[in-house]
C-alpha cells in the first residue's frame, strides 16, 4: 500500500479547511514539527481511514475535532499497481443514537474516473480493503508502521504471537485455507465411502435371496398350469347359465311392461266414459238454449237501446264533471291569491318593525363603539414592538452564552494542562528534560520553567473567572426574559384578539344600520300599496271573471243526475240478455261439433276394451314361464362364484409370477451395480486419503513451517546487516524456531525466540538501553519488510518511523540516518517523524506541522 493523497476534516487536531496532502511526487521525507502540534495524527488518519483504527481510544468520537460533530478520512492510494480511493466517515451520537454514525466508501481508478467497489455492508467494505492491502492494523503496525512508543510491537510479542504477524505478513493464511477446503473435501469423501459401503451390504443382502426367488418361480409356474384350465371350464358353464338366465330375465321385463299398461288402458277407459258422460250434457244444454232463442232476441234489443240513451247521459255527465272541477279550481286559485296577498302584507309589517327599524335607529351608536375599538386594537401596536426587541435581546444572549461557555471550557483545558506541566516538573526537578527536546534543564532551567508556568496558570485562572462572571449575569438575564416574555406575548394576543374581533363585528353592525335605512323607505312604501290592493280587491282579477263564464256554462248544459241513475239502473236488468245470446251464438256452432266428438270417444271407447282384454290373456301366460327365474338365477350365482375364485386364484399366480421375474431381474442389476460401486468405494477412499495428507501439508507443522524456515535467514542477515551499520558491528541477533523440552524427551518445542548479543554476551532484551532497543527493533522492521518485499517481487511499498531519534546521542541519529539512506532505494516511499530541528536538513522534502487556534495545519518544503 503507498499512500498517494490524504484529505482531513473535523480529525483529531486538524479542524475544517484544512489542505490536501499530495505525497505522490514524494520519496523520502521527513514530517517535523513541535510536539503536540499533530505530526503522529497524520498517519493516525491514514490507518483510520483504511481500517478504522488509530492511537488507543475507547470510541471513536474521541478522534473528532474539539466542538464538531463528525469527521472524514479520506486517502488515495496505490496496491499492485491499481489505485483505489477509500473515505471513511463517523458522526457523533445524539438522542437514541449513543454510539455514533459511519460510513465507509471504497472506489478504483479506472483511467478515466473513480468508480464505487463498496460492498453491501461496513464489514464487507472492510474485508475488501484488507484483501486489497495484503494486510490488517495489526500487521500494518508489526511491519511498516514504527507506531510512536510501540517500536518494541513485534520484539515484544510472545513467540506465537510473532509467528502469527509473521505468518500474515508472508500471506501464510492462504495456506490455512488450503488446509480447511483439504478438511472438508475429506470429510466430504468420508460421507460418501460411508454411504456407498452401507448401500453395499444392502446389495449383498438382497443378492443373497436369488436362490429362494428361483424355485418360488418354478412352483407359481406349475401351479398356474393346473388353475388355468379349472378357469376355462367354469368360464364354458358360467356362459350357459347366463344365456338361460338373460332370456327369462327379458320374459320378465315383458310381463312387468304388461303390469304397468293394463292399469294405464283400464285409466283410459275410465277417462273415455267421463267424456261421453259430459258431452252427452252439453248437447242437451245447448238444445234447451236454442229453443229459447227468440225471447233472447227480443230482451238483448231492449238492453242496446237503453245502453245508447245511457251513453249520451255519460258524455253530458262528463262535461259537467269537468266544468264543475275547473269552477272549484278557480275559486282555490282566487282564495289563495287572496292568502298569499295577507301574507305578504303581514311579512312587510314584520320585517318593518322588527328588523329595519331597529337596525336603523342603532347606526349612532354602532359608530361611536366602533371608533373606540379601533383606537383601542391602535394602542397594542406599541406593545408588541417592545415584546420584539425583548425578543431579540433574549437571542442575543444565548449566542453570548454559548460563547462564554465555549470560552470556559477552553481555558480549563489550558489551565489542566498547566497544571500538568507544573506536577511533571515539581515532581523531578533532578535530571528533568525538556518536554520537547529531551535535552536537560538542571534546577535553573527547572525554577524559570515553573515560574513561567505559574505565570501562565494565574493568567488563565483570572480570565476564567472574568468570563465566569459574565456568563453568570448573561444567564440570570436570559432567565428573567425567557420568564416574562411568553407571559406578555400571550397577553398582547389576548388583547389583539379581542380588538379585532370587535372592530369586525361592529362594522359589519354599521354596514347593516346604513342597509337597513335604505330598505326600511322602500318596505314601507310596498306595504302600503298591498293594504290598498286588498281593500279593492285587486287580486286574481282573471280568475273571478272565468267563474262567471263557468257558472252560465253549467245552467245552460241541463244534466239531471237522478235521470242518469234510474237509467242505469233498468239497464242492469236486461244485461243478462247480452250474455245469454253470446251462449246462443257458441251453441249453434258447437252442437255439430260436439256431436261429432261423441260418436268418436264411443268408438274409441269400445276398441279400449278389446285391447284390454288381450293383455290380461298374456300376462296370464307369461307368470307361469318367469316363475322359474329364480331357480336358475340361484345356479347361476354359484358359478359365478366359483369363477371367481378360479379368476382371483390365477390373476394372484400371474402378479406373484411378475414380482419374482422382477425380483430376480433386480438382483442381476444389482450385482452390476456392486461392481461399479465397488470401484468408486476405492476411488473414493484413495482420494480421502490424499486429502488427509494434504491437511497435513498445509498445516502449521508442514509447508507453513517451511516457509517460515525459509524466510527467517534472510530476516535475521538483513537485520543483523541494518544493525551492524547502526552499531559498528557490536550486535548481533539470531532468530531460534525451536527448542529442547525441559524433559530432554519428544518433539522440540515450535517456537519463535529473539536471541541479542554484543561484546558483552548475549543478554535479554530487556537489559539494553532505549537507543539499543529502538536500533534491535527498527533492523527487524525494516528485514521483515524487506523480506516480504522480495518475496513478492517488488519493492516495499512505504515505511514510517514515527519515533525514536530522541533516544539517541548525535552519533546514533546518524548511523540510523545512514541506514535510512541505505535503504530508500528499497521502499516506493519513507517518511520519518521528528520534533529535532537538527534533523530536518538531513531529508530532501519536510512536511512541516504547526498549531494554531483554529487547528492544525500543514506545508510541504
Amino acid at each position: 500500500m503507498v499512500p498517494l493523497r490524504l484529505t482531513l476534516k473535523n480529525f483529531l487536531c486538524y479542524g475544517d479547511g484544512v489542505p490536501t496532502l499530495d505525497l505522490e511526487d514524494i520519496h523520502v521525507a521527513c514530517l517535523c514539527g513541535q510536539n503536540g502540534h499533530g505530526k503522529s495524527a497524520l498517519l493516525d488518519a491514514i490507518t483510520w481511514a483504511l481500517w478504522g483504527e488509530a492511537r488507543p481510544v475507547k470510541t471513536q468520537d474521541e478522534l473528532i475535532h474539539y466542538g464538531c460533530a463528525d469527521m472524514l478520512a479520506e486517502l488515495e492510494f496505490l496496491a499492485r499497481d491499481t489505485r483505489y480511493r477509500v473515505a471513511r466517515r463517523h458522526s457523533i451520537g445524539s438522542g437514541r443514537r449513543r454510539q455514533g454514525a459511519s460510513d465507509l466508501q471504497l472506489q478504483v481508478y479506472t483511467g478515466a474516473d473513480f468508480h464505487p467497489i463498496t460492498g453491501n455492508s461496513i464489514r464487507e467494505t472492510q474485508a475488501r480493503i484488507d484483501q486489497i492491502t495484503g494486510m490488517d492494523y495489526k500487521t500494518f503496525i508489526n511491519s511498516a508502521f514504527l507506531l510512536q512508543g510501540r517500536a518494541d510491537e513485534f520484539t515484544n510479542k510472545t513467540p506465537g504471537e510473532r509467528k502469527e504477524v509473521l505468518a500474515k505478513v508472508l500471506s501464510l493464511d492462504y495456506y490455512d485455507r488450503l488446509q480447511e477446503q483439504a478438511k472438508e473435501r475429506a470429510s466430504q469423501k468420508d460421507k460418501a465411502a460411508d454411504s456407498l459401503e452401507k448401500d453395499l451390504e444392502r446389495m449383498r443382502q438382497e443378492v443373497a435371496r436369488r436362490d429362494r426367488y428361483s424355485s418360488d418361480l418354478d412352483a407359481v409356474n406349475g401351479e398356474l398350469v393346473e388353475v388355468s384350465g379349472r378357469l376355462e371350464a367354469s368360464k364354458q358353464t358360467l356362459d350357459s347359465l347366463r344365456m338361460q338366465v338373460d332370456g327369462l330375465r327379458r320374459k320378465r321385463s315383458e310381463l312387468e311392461e304388461l303390469e304397468r299398461r293394463i292399469p294405464a288402458i283400464e285409466e283410459d277407459i275410465s277417462h273415455l266414459q267421463k267424456d261421453i258422460h259430459a258431452r252427452q250434457g252439453r248437447i242437451t244444454g245447448y238444445q234447451t238454449l236454442i229453443q229459447e232463442k227468440e225471447t233472447i232476441q227480443t230482451g238483448l234489443a231492449q238492453y242496446q237501446q237503453l245502453r245508447h240513451r245511457y251513453e249520451e247521459l255519460n258524455h253530458s255527465r262528463e262535461q259537467f264533471d269537468r266544468l264543475t272541477r275547473r269552477k272549484a279550481e278557480l275559486q282555490r286559485a282566487v282564495d289563495s291569491a287572496k292568502a298569499r296577498l295577507e301574507e305578504q302584507i303581514r311579512q312587510l309589517e314584520k320585517r318593518i318593525e322588527g328588523e329595519l327599524r331597529p337596525k336603523a335607529d342603532a347606526a349612532p351608536a354602532v359608530s361611536a363603539r366602533l371608533e373606540e375599538a379601533r383606537a383601542r386594537l391602535d394602542g397594542l401596536v406599541k406593545e408588541e414592538q417592545g415584546i420584539s426587541d425583548s425578543r431579540q435581546r433574549l437571542n442575543g444572549l444565548a449566542e453570548k452564552i454559548g460563547q462564554f461557555d465555549a470560552k470556559a471550557q477552553q481555558l480549563k483545558a489550558e489551565g489542566q494542562e498547566l497544571r500538568s506541566k507544573l506536577d511533571i516538573v515539581r515532581s523531578s526537578p533532578q535530571g528533568a528534560r525538556c518536554p520537547l527536546c529531551g535535552t536537560e534543564l538542571g534546577l535553573d532551567g527547572c525554577q524559570r520553567l515553573l515560574d513561567s508556568y505559574k505565570a501562565q496558570r494565574e493568567e488563565k485562572l483570572q480570565l476564567y473567572l472574568e468570563n465566569e462572571a459574565a456568563l453568570k449575569s448573561s444567564d440570570e438575564e436570559k432567565r428573567s426574559l425567557e420568564k416574562e416574555l411568553p407571559r406578555r406575548e400571550a397577553a398582547l394576543h389576548r388583547s389583539q384578539q379581542k380588538a379585532q374581533s370587535d372592530v369586525a363585528v361592529l362594522d359589519r353592525q354599521l354596514e347593516e344600520s346604513h342597509k337597513a335605512s335604505g330598505e326600511l323607505e322602500q318596505a314601507s312604501h310596498e306595504l302600503a300599496q298591498e293594504r290598498d290592493r286588498l281593500e279593492q280587491g285587486l287580486y286574481a282579477v282573471e280568475e273571478h271573471g272565468q267563474l262567471v263564464e263557468l257558472e252560465t256554462q253549467i245552467e245552460a248544459l241541463g244534466y239531471d243526475q237522478e235521470t242518469h241513475r234510474h237509467l242505469y239502473d233498468e239497464m242492469q236488468k236486461l244485461q243478462p240478455f247480452e250474455e245469454r245470446h253470446r251462449r246462443l251464438e257458441d251453441a249453434l256452432v258447437a252442437l255439430p261439433q260436439e256431436q261429432e266428438s261423441l260418436a268418436r270417444a264411443q268408438d274409441m271407447y269400445r276398441r279400449r276394451q278389446e285391447e284390454l282384454s288381450d293383455l290380461r290373456g298374456r300376462h296370464q301366460d307369461m307368470e307361469a314361464q318367469v316363475s322359474e327365474l329364480p331357480r336358475w338365477e340361484e345356479r347361476l350365482k354359484g358359478a359365478e362364484s366359483d369363477y371367481q375364485k378360479a379368476e382371483n386364484k390365477h390373476r394372484e399366480l400371474l402378479q406373484r409370477q411378475a414380482v419374482l421375474e422382477s425380483e430376480l431381474k433386480r438382483v442381476e442389476a444389482l450385482e452390476v451395480e456392486m461392481d461399479n460401486k465397488e470401484r468408486d468405494l476405492k476411488a473414493l477412499r484413495e482420494e480421502q486419503g490424499i486429502y488427509q495428507e494434504l491437511v497435513e501439508a498445509f498445516g502449521r507443522r508442514g509447508v507453513q513451517a517451511m516457509l517460515i524456515e525459509t524466510v527467517l535467514p534472510r530476516i535475521e542477515e538483513e537485520a543483523n546487516a541494518l544493525l551492524g551499520r547502526m552499531t559498528d558491528n557490536r550486535m548481533h541477533l539470531k532468530l531460534e524456531t525451536q527448542r529442547a523440552r525441559r524433559s530432554g524427551k519428544g518433539e522440540p518445542i515450535e517456537t519463535l525466540e529473539i536471541k541479542i548479543s554484543d561484546e558483552m554476551g548475549p543478554r535479554s532484551y530487556e537489559l539494553f538501553s532505549g537507543g539499543e532497543a529502538f536500533r534491535i527493533n527498527l533492523a527487524l522492521r525494516i528485514a521483515l519488510s524487506k523480506v516480504l518485499a522480495h518475496r513478492r517481487g517488488a519493492p516495499l511499498p512505504t515505511l514510517f518511523i514515527d519515533e525514536g531519534f530522541g533516544t539517541q546521542d548525535a552519533a546514533g541519529r546518524e548511523r540510523i540516518l545512514d541506514v535510512i539512506r541505505a535503504i530508500e532505494e528499497d521502499f516506493q516511499k519513507i517518511i520519518v517523524i521528528t520534533h529535532l530541528d537538527e534533523l530536518k536538513d538531513a531529508f530532501p522534502v519536510r512536511i512541516e506541522v504547526q498549531k494554531e487556534e483554529a487547528g492544525s495545519t500543514f506545508w510541504i518544503s
